[in-house]
Protein backbone atom coordinates (compact mmCIF):
# COMPACT_ATOMS: atom_id res chain seq x y z
CA UNK A 1 0.00 0.00 0.00
CA UNK A 2 1.63 3.25 -0.81
CA UNK A 3 2.26 5.52 1.93
CA UNK A 4 0.17 9.02 1.76
CA UNK A 5 2.28 12.40 1.46
CA UNK A 6 1.88 14.50 4.63
CA UNK A 7 0.46 17.11 3.10
CA UNK A 8 -2.69 14.36 1.35
CA UNK A 9 -2.76 13.35 4.92
CA UNK A 10 -2.96 16.83 6.37
CA UNK A 11 -6.08 17.76 3.96
CA UNK A 12 -7.57 14.46 4.49
CA UNK A 13 -7.58 15.64 8.57
CA UNK A 14 -8.51 18.61 7.94
CA UNK A 15 -11.68 18.04 5.75
CA UNK A 16 -12.50 15.61 8.46
CA UNK A 17 -12.26 18.10 11.04
CA UNK A 18 -14.35 20.04 8.84
CA UNK A 19 -17.20 17.37 8.44
CA UNK A 20 -17.21 16.98 11.90
CA UNK A 21 -18.03 20.44 12.97
CA UNK A 22 -19.93 21.99 10.40
CA UNK A 23 -22.10 18.78 9.32
CA UNK A 24 -25.24 20.83 8.54
CA UNK A 25 -23.28 22.98 6.32
CA UNK A 26 -22.27 21.64 2.65
CA UNK A 27 -18.61 22.02 1.46
CA UNK A 28 -19.83 23.84 -1.16
CA UNK A 29 -21.60 26.78 0.85
CA UNK A 30 -17.59 26.66 2.88
CA UNK A 31 -15.81 26.70 -0.18
CA UNK A 32 -17.87 30.07 -1.37
CA UNK A 33 -17.31 31.25 1.89
CA UNK A 34 -13.52 30.52 2.15
CA UNK A 35 -11.77 33.54 3.07
CA UNK A 36 -7.67 34.36 3.18
CA UNK A 37 -7.63 33.03 6.84
CA UNK A 38 -8.83 29.74 5.70
CA UNK A 39 -12.39 30.25 7.83
CA UNK A 40 -15.52 29.64 7.04
CA UNK A 41 -17.29 32.82 7.60
CA UNK A 42 -21.30 32.61 7.06
CA UNK A 43 -22.85 35.89 5.21
CA UNK A 44 -23.84 38.60 7.65
CA UNK A 45 -20.34 38.09 9.46
CA UNK A 46 -16.56 39.89 8.58
CA UNK A 47 -14.99 36.86 10.52
CA UNK A 48 -13.57 39.48 13.04
CA UNK A 49 -15.38 37.27 15.88
CA UNK A 50 -13.25 34.60 14.65
CA UNK A 51 -10.14 33.88 16.50
CA UNK A 52 -9.34 30.32 16.91
CA UNK A 53 -5.74 30.34 18.88
CA UNK A 54 -5.93 28.58 21.87
CA UNK A 55 -4.92 29.91 25.24
CA UNK A 56 -1.54 28.49 25.61
CA UNK A 57 -2.20 25.97 23.54
CA UNK A 58 -4.55 24.39 25.92
CA UNK A 59 -8.46 23.25 25.87
CA UNK A 60 -9.58 26.29 28.08
CA UNK A 61 -11.60 28.69 26.20
CA UNK A 62 -11.16 31.99 24.51
CA UNK A 63 -12.66 35.16 26.02
CA UNK A 64 -16.84 34.52 25.20
CA UNK A 65 -18.05 35.86 21.86
CA UNK A 66 -21.85 35.93 21.50
CA UNK A 67 -22.03 36.06 17.80
CA UNK A 68 -19.16 32.96 17.56
CA UNK A 69 -19.71 30.23 15.30
CA UNK A 70 -18.25 26.78 14.60
CA UNK A 71 -15.31 27.22 12.14
CA UNK A 72 -13.50 25.21 9.62
CA UNK A 73 -9.49 25.66 10.26
CA UNK A 74 -7.14 25.90 7.98
CA UNK A 75 -4.47 22.61 7.13
CA UNK A 76 -1.41 25.15 8.91
CA UNK A 77 -3.54 25.64 12.22
CA UNK A 78 -4.40 22.25 12.10
CA UNK A 79 -0.60 21.53 12.11
CA UNK A 80 -0.06 23.79 15.33
CA UNK A 81 -2.97 22.03 17.20
CA UNK A 82 -1.39 18.77 16.19
CA UNK A 83 2.12 19.57 17.66
CA UNK A 84 0.86 21.24 20.71
CA UNK A 85 -1.76 17.93 21.61
CA UNK A 86 1.20 15.84 21.12
CA UNK A 87 3.69 17.57 22.98
CA UNK A 88 1.53 18.25 26.26
CA UNK A 89 -0.71 15.44 26.39
CA UNK A 90 -0.58 12.92 23.46
CA UNK A 91 2.68 11.64 25.02
CA UNK A 92 2.83 8.53 22.63
CA UNK A 93 1.52 10.26 19.75
CA UNK A 94 -1.13 8.07 18.60
CA UNK A 95 -3.50 10.34 18.02
CA UNK A 96 -6.12 9.90 21.32
CA UNK A 97 -5.70 11.21 25.20
CA UNK A 98 -6.40 8.15 27.17
CA UNK A 99 -7.01 9.01 31.25
CA UNK A 100 -3.50 9.01 32.41
CA UNK A 101 -2.62 11.09 29.75
CA UNK A 102 -5.35 13.76 30.32
CA UNK A 103 -4.73 12.96 34.35
CA UNK A 104 -1.06 14.12 33.53
CA UNK A 105 -2.20 16.97 31.14
CA UNK A 106 -4.43 18.45 34.02
CA UNK A 107 -2.13 17.92 36.86
CA UNK A 108 0.02 20.81 35.22
CA UNK A 109 -2.71 22.91 36.08
CA UNK A 110 -3.85 21.41 38.67
CA UNK A 111 -1.33 19.14 41.20
CA UNK A 112 -4.22 17.82 43.30
CA UNK A 113 -6.58 17.50 40.54
CA UNK A 114 -8.69 13.88 41.54
CA UNK A 115 -9.05 11.29 39.55
CA UNK A 116 -13.26 11.59 39.27
CA UNK A 117 -12.34 15.51 38.40
CA UNK A 118 -10.13 13.99 34.89
CA UNK A 119 -12.91 11.46 34.19
CA UNK A 120 -16.13 14.20 33.96
CA UNK A 121 -13.30 16.13 32.11
CA UNK A 122 -12.91 13.59 29.60
CA UNK A 123 -16.31 12.82 29.82
CA UNK A 124 -17.32 15.98 28.69
CA UNK A 125 -15.65 16.32 25.40
CA UNK A 126 -15.61 12.69 24.64
CA UNK A 127 -18.34 12.73 22.25
CA UNK A 128 -18.28 8.80 21.01
CA UNK A 129 -18.37 7.23 24.80
CA UNK A 130 -15.00 5.26 25.03
CA UNK A 131 -13.73 7.16 27.87
CA UNK A 132 -10.78 8.46 25.32
CA UNK A 133 -11.02 12.42 23.67
CA UNK A 134 -9.42 11.37 20.17
CA UNK A 135 -7.65 14.28 18.45
CA UNK A 136 -10.15 14.27 15.45
CA UNK A 137 -13.02 15.57 16.10
CA UNK A 138 -12.82 15.62 19.79
CA UNK A 139 -9.82 17.83 21.08
CA UNK A 140 -10.02 20.03 17.97
CA UNK A 141 -14.08 20.46 17.97
CA UNK A 142 -13.35 22.16 21.68
CA UNK A 143 -10.58 23.72 21.27
CA UNK A 144 -12.58 25.64 18.46
CA UNK A 145 -15.82 25.73 19.37
CA UNK A 146 -15.47 26.26 22.72
CA UNK A 147 -17.90 25.24 25.86
CA UNK A 148 -19.31 29.16 27.15
CA UNK A 149 -21.63 27.41 30.20
CA UNK A 150 -21.28 27.86 33.63
CA UNK A 151 -20.56 24.08 33.99
CA UNK A 152 -17.12 24.56 31.85
CA UNK A 153 -16.56 28.09 33.59
CA UNK A 154 -16.59 26.62 37.30
CA UNK A 155 -14.22 23.30 36.17
CA UNK A 156 -11.41 25.70 34.93
CA UNK A 157 -11.96 27.86 37.59
CA UNK A 158 -11.43 24.58 39.75
CA UNK A 159 -8.19 23.23 37.85
CA UNK A 160 -7.13 27.08 37.79
CA UNK A 161 -7.61 27.68 41.73
CA UNK A 162 -4.28 25.29 42.73
CA UNK A 163 -4.83 25.72 46.30
CA UNK A 164 -8.63 25.65 46.78
CA UNK A 165 -8.58 29.16 48.40
CA UNK A 166 -11.56 30.36 45.89
CA UNK A 167 -9.46 32.91 44.44
CA UNK A 168 -7.16 32.10 41.11
CA UNK A 169 -4.14 34.52 41.96
CA UNK A 170 -1.94 35.50 39.03
CA UNK A 171 0.63 33.62 40.39
CA UNK A 172 -1.12 30.65 40.20
CA UNK A 173 -1.83 31.30 36.39
CA UNK A 174 1.92 32.15 35.85
CA UNK A 175 2.91 28.44 37.44
CA UNK A 176 0.39 26.81 35.31
CA UNK A 177 1.63 28.97 32.25
CA UNK A 178 5.16 27.62 32.88
CA UNK A 179 4.20 23.96 33.84
CA UNK A 180 2.43 24.06 29.96
CA UNK A 181 5.58 25.38 28.48
CA UNK A 182 4.10 28.67 27.69
CA UNK A 183 7.30 31.46 27.44
CA UNK A 184 7.54 33.87 30.09
CA UNK A 185 6.80 37.26 28.28
CA UNK A 186 3.48 35.49 26.96
CA UNK A 187 2.68 34.13 29.79
CA UNK A 188 2.69 37.34 31.55
CA UNK A 189 0.75 39.22 28.53
CA UNK A 190 -1.57 36.56 28.61
CA UNK A 191 -2.23 36.24 32.08
CA UNK A 192 -2.87 40.08 32.51
CA UNK A 193 -4.70 40.84 29.47
CA UNK A 194 -6.87 37.52 29.21
CA UNK A 195 -7.48 36.83 32.80
CA UNK A 196 -6.64 39.83 35.01
CA UNK A 197 -8.51 42.50 33.04
CA UNK A 198 -11.30 40.72 34.55
CA UNK A 199 -10.25 42.01 38.49
CA UNK A 200 -12.03 44.62 39.08
CA UNK A 201 -10.91 45.32 42.89
CA UNK A 202 -7.19 45.39 41.39
CA UNK A 203 -6.00 42.93 44.10
CA UNK A 204 -4.37 40.92 41.84
CA UNK A 205 -6.41 37.71 41.60
CA UNK A 206 -10.10 37.13 40.60
CA UNK A 207 -13.05 35.13 42.91
CA UNK A 208 -15.43 33.23 41.20
CA UNK A 209 -17.89 36.64 40.22
CA UNK A 210 -14.26 37.64 37.96
CA UNK A 211 -13.58 34.74 36.68
CA UNK A 212 -16.87 33.46 35.22
CA UNK A 213 -16.95 37.19 32.68
CA UNK A 214 -14.35 35.47 30.82
CA UNK A 215 -16.86 32.24 29.81
CA UNK A 216 -19.74 35.30 29.51
CA UNK A 217 -21.69 34.43 32.75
Amino acid sequence: MPRLDSCVLAVIVLLSCCYHMTSATSLKHLLQNKRNTDTAVPEGHTGSEVEVDPQNGEMEPQPYTPDAFPPCVSVEYLTVLKHRFETQIDRNNDGRATFEEMRRHLQDYNPNVRDATVADFIGRRDDNGDGIIDFVPEYVKNVITPDYSEENAKEWFNLDNTNGDDFVTRDELMTIARHIGTPEEQADAQVSGYYLSNDKNGDDKLDWDEYKVIYGQ
